[in-house]
C-alpha cells in the first residue's frame, strides 16, 4: 500500500490550518507565558537539535496514537558526522562532555557525568576493552576528530571548553574546561594539531545547522567569521583549515608536550559476524579468498574468520571500515488515551531479574502488542480515505512480525504494549532510507546517478573532494534530471550535496554498489528507540535535564529542567479529560508529580498497580537493587548477569533470523 510523502514543514502547516488552530496557539502562548524559559514551535526544534526526519515520523505517530510524547534533548550538532548506531551489546552511555558529546569515550574521565559523578563504562564493555584483537567480543577504538565547527561550537557561549593557548609554530591549539564544566578529577588539557588538518566534508540535515545560513558566514571566504572566541588563532591559519578536521589529544596535565599526549579514543563500530566482516573487508581484499566461506550472520563463522587472519590485517580491516558509535534517543514518557483498554497500558518487565519471569513477560508484551495492532488496524480501516494519515497508511501495510523480534523485544525493558508499539512503528519508518514518510525527492535519478560515479571510479575517473570531480557531478545531474519543477536550481544544490557527501563514502570505502539513501534520511541512526521510556524505570525515573514535548496536534515545546516540563504539563488540565500520564512510584512529588496525580484521580494510574503487581517483582525471589549514579558502585548481582547473557543469545538468534544472501553492498547505515 502506498503511503503518502509528508514533511515535518507541511505537517506544522497542515496543523496551523485546521479549525483547532485558534486553540492550538492559546495553548503555545499560555505555556510560553506560565512557564519560563520555555522555547516553542520551529524554535524549540531547533533547541533540541532533532532531525527533520525524526520530527516528521513522531509528529505523525502521536497523531496516531494520540498520544503526547516526551524525548530527552541531547546536545544538538552542528553538522551530521559519519557515525555508526550503538550496538545492543555496548551497553554504556554517551557522553555529554565537551568533544565527547554523543560517542561512547574509552577514558572513564570522559565518560557521562551524572550529578557531577562520572558514570563510568559498563562492565561489559570494560570486559570488550580488555578483549584480544582475534576474539569475537573485542571492542574497536578509534581516535575522535574534531573541526573548526567542533570548536567553534565548544569555546562558544554554550560550550564547555575556553582556547587557552596557541602555538604558531607547532599549530598547536590548547583547551580546557571552563570552570563548572568537565569532570573535576580531570587536571588536565586538550590539544589539537591545526596544520595537521585533514579536509572534511560535512553534511547538514537542519537547514538551521548549515553555517552558510548563519549571519557570520563569509561568501566570499566560504567560511564562518572568526569569532572572539579564536583570537589567539592567526586569521591565516583559521581559514586554510576551516574546513580541516584533526586528531584529538588529552593530557592528564597541564603540560602538553609531545610525551604527556595521549590520543582521545572512543568506541567504534565492530563486526560482530562473518557477514558483517566480509562486508567491511571487501571483495577486492588481497586475502578475500580465504575467508570468503565464511559469509555467515553469526558469531561462529567471525571467530573461524579471526582465527586465520593475522593482527596486522584483522586491525587494518577495522580502522578502514570502523565509524564512530553515536548514541540513541530516550523517550521520558508517552501518554496514552484515557479510554485505551487496560491490557495496553499494563506494563511488562523483559528485563525481570529471574529468566522464567523475564521470558514470560517477554510473551506477555509480543501476544498483547499483536493484538493491540491488529485492533489499530480495525480502528482505521473504519476512517475514510481523506481521514487517513501517512502514519496510517505505514500500520495498515505493516505486519506484527517486521515489528515485534526477539532483539527488540530483549532490549525493550519496562514498557506497555501501546509505549512498545509506538517505538517499533517509528523505528520501522525511520528504517526505510527511501523515507516514504519525509519529502519527496527523484530517488531514481540519484540511483542512476551514484551508479555513474561508481563506474566513473571504476574508470580511474577524477574522485571527490576535488574541482574535477564537482565539473562531473555537474553534468551528471544536467543529463539524468528531467526538465520540469523538481529541477529547481534550489533542489539541485540539494541533490549535488548529498550525491558528494556519498560518493566520498563510496570512494572511501571501495564500493563497487551504493544504495543511495533519501536526502532526509539520517544515516547514523539505525533505531531511535532502544529501550521503553525512562518514566517506566521500575529502579526510579532519571527525567533530569533538557527535553523536547510533541504534541498530537503537532505542537514542539522544549525546556531544559524536569520542573518546567511539569509545569508545562499542569498548564493544559483539560488534557487529562482524554489522556492518561503514568507517574514512576519513584518520581519526586515534591517536584509537582503529586499534582499532575491528583488532577488524574480517580483512576489510579495504572503504572502503579503495575509495578506493584506480583507479574513484575513478587515473583522473583532476586531483590531489586537501589538506583546506581555509576556502573561501578554497587557490583551486579548474579541474577542480572545471567539475563544480559540470556539477551546475548537473543540477539544472535535475532541475527540468525535476519541472515540474508550475501552482498557486496557497502550500507551508509551501519558503516558495514
Amino acid at each position: 500500500m502506498s503511503i503518502i510523502p509528508i514533511n515535518c514543514a507541511q505537517i506544522i502547516s497542515m496543523m496551523k490550518s485546521s479549525k483547532n488552530n485558534l486553540e492550538q496557539e492559546s495553548f503555545l502562548l499560555r505555556v510560553a507565558n506560565e512557564v519560563q524559559g520555555i522555547k516553542t514551535g520551529p524554535i524549540a526544534m531547533q533547541a533540541a537539535g532533532i532531525q527533520t526526519e525524526f520530527a516528521t515520523v513522531n509528529v505523525l505517530a502521536a497523531q496516531s496514537f494520540n498520544s503526547m510524547v516526551v524525548l530527552r534533548s541531547g546536545s544538538p550538532p552542528v553538522y551530521n558526522k559519519q557515525r555508526s548506531p550503538k550496538s545492543g551489546l555496548n551497553t554504556s552511555k554517551t557522553s555529554n562532555q565537551g568533544f565527547f558529546k554523543g560517542a561512547l569515550a574509552a577514558d572513564v574521565l570522559f565518560t557521562r557525568l551524572e550529578n557531577d559523578v562520572l558514570r563510568g563504562i559498563d562492565p561489559k564493555d570494560t570486559k570488550r576493552l580488555n578483549c584480544p584483537i582475534k576474539t569475537i567480543d573485542y571492542q574497536h577504538l578509534l581516535q575522535l576528530p574534531v573541526n573548526m565547527l567542533d570548536i567553534i561550537r565548544e569555546t562558544g557561549a554554550g560550550g564547555d571548553l575556553e582556547v587557552l593557548a596557541y602555538d604558531d609554530e607547532s599549530g598547536q591549539l590548547r583547551l580546557g574546561y571552563k570552570a563548572g564544566k568537565g569532570a573535576a578529577e580531570f587536571k588536565g588539557q586538550f590539544a589539537v594539531h591545526l596544520k595537521n588538518g585533514v579536509q572534511e566534508q560535512l553534511f547538514y540535515s537542519r537547514p538551521w545547522d548549515n553555517p552558510a545560513n548563519q549571519p557570520d558566514w563569509d561568501k566570499n571566504k566560504n567560511i564562518l567569521n572568526k569569532p572572539q572566541t579564536l583570537s589567539a588563532i592567526p586569521d591565516e591559519i583559521y581559514e586554510r583549515f576551516f574546513h580541516c578536521s584533526f586528531p584529538l589529544f588529552y593530557s592528564l596535565s597541564e603540560s602538553t608536550t609531545a610525551e604527556d599526549l595521549k590520543p582521545a579514543m572512543v568506541f567504534a563500530n565492530t563486526p560482530r559476524t562473518g557477514t558483517d566482516f566480509l562486508t567491511a573487508m571487501g571483495e577486492s581484499h588481497p586475502e578475500y579468498h580465504r575467508v570468503k566461506e565464511f559469509n555467515q550472520n553469526t558469531a561462529e563463522s567471525l571467530a573461524k574468520i579471526l582465527a586465520i587472519l593475522d593482527e596486522e590485517t584483522i586491525a587494518s580491516i577495522y580502522d578502514q571500515s570502523a565509524l564512530i558509535v553515536a548514541g540513541d534517543w530516550d523517550g521520558l514518557l508517552l501518554s496514552h488515551p484515557l479510554n485505551m483498554a487496560i491490557e495496553y497500558q499494563q506494563a511488562c518487565n523483559t528485563s525481570a531479574a529471574l529468566p522464567s519471569v523475564m521470558f514470560a513477560n517477554m510473551n506477555q508484551l509480543r501476544e498483547q502488542t499483536e493484538k493491540y495492532l491488529e485492533e489499530l488496524k480495525q480502528q482505521i480501516e473504519n476512517k475514510t480515505p481523506e481521514q487517513l494519515s501517512p502514519f496510517d497508511k505505514l500500520i495498515l501495510s505493516v505486519n506484527a512480525n517486521q515489528l515485534i523480534t526477539p532483539y527488540t523485544i530483549s532490549r525493550a525493558g519496562c514498557i506497555t504494549p501501546h509505549e512498545f508499539l509506538f517505538q517499533q512503528l517509528i523505528n520501522y519508518a525511520y528504517r526505510d532510507q527511501e523515507n516514504v514518510l519525509g519529502e519527496p525527492y527523484n530517488l531514481q535519478a540519484l540511483q542512476t546517478i551514484m551508479d555513474s560515479v561508481l563506474e566513473h571510479f571504476r574508470q580511474n575517473g577524477s574522485r571527490p573532494p576535488s574541482a574535477e570531480f564537482d565539473l562531473f557531478l555537474r553534468n551528471e545531474l544536467q543529463k539524468i534530471l528531467p526538465a520540469d519543477s523538481e529541477t529547481s536550481p534550489w533542489r539541485i544544490d540539494i541533490y549535488f550535496s548529498h550525491l558528494k557527501h556519498h560518493a566520498q563514502i563510496a570512494c572511501n570505502n571501495g564500493a563497487t554498489h551504493y544504495k543511495i539513501p533519501h536526502p532526509q534520511h539520517d544515516q547514523n541512526i539505525h533505531d531511535l528507540y532502544q529501550h521503553g521510556f525512562d518514566m517506566r524505570n521500575p529502579y526510579g525515573c532519571n527525567i533530569e535535564g533538557a527535553w523536547l514535548m510533541i504534541t498530537p496536534k503537532g505542537e514542539f515545546i522544549y525546556g531544559d529542567s524536569e520542573e518546567q516540563l511539569i509545569q508545562v504539563l499542569l498548564v493544559e488540565k483539560d488534557f487529562y479529560r482524554e489522556h492518561q500520564i503514568d507517574v514512576n512510584p519513584k518520581a519526586d512529588l515534591e517536584k509537582g508529580w503529586d499534582k499532575i496525580l491528583k488532577l488524574q484521580e480517580p483512576p489510579e494510574p495504572p503504572l502503579r498497580l503495575s509495578l506493584s503487581s506480583s507479574s513484575l517483582f513478587k515473583e522473583e525471589a532476586a531483590p531489586v537493587p537501589p538506583p546506581r549514579k555509576a556502573y561501578e558502585t554497587p557490583a551486579l548481582d548474579q541474577n542480572r548477569v545471567t539475563t544480559q547473557e540470556y539477551r546475548q543469545q537473543m540477539e544472535q538468534l535475532q541475527q540468525q533470523e535476519q541472515a540474508s544472501k550475501p552482498t557486496n553492498e557497502f550500507n551508509p547505515q551501519t558503516g558495514l
